[in-house]
């Protein structure tokens, strides 16, 4: 398995279809689906940190994958 580093500069331009650099975040569908299912469940975990809309988000995201 390849390891892949992603900070903020990457989740936002993940996920806001209109930031300038969505386009731009190149890993396959698998890669997507796996990096947002871990950032869900840290989510639910802190959720006292995390706000509904942000986990709506990530829900909304994962929906839109590919099934492998």
């Amino acid at each position: 398995m390849t390891s892949v580093f992603a900070d903020t500069f990457y989740w936002v331009a993940l996920i806001n279809k209109s930031d300038s650099w969505h386009q731009c975040s190149e890993l396959s569908d698998r890669q997507k689906g796996k990096i947002l299912s871990e950032l869900l469940l840290a989510s639910i975990h802190l959720h006292s940190h995390c706000d509904e809309n942000w986990q709506n988000l990530i829900s909304d995201q994962l929906e839109t994958l590919a099934d492998d």
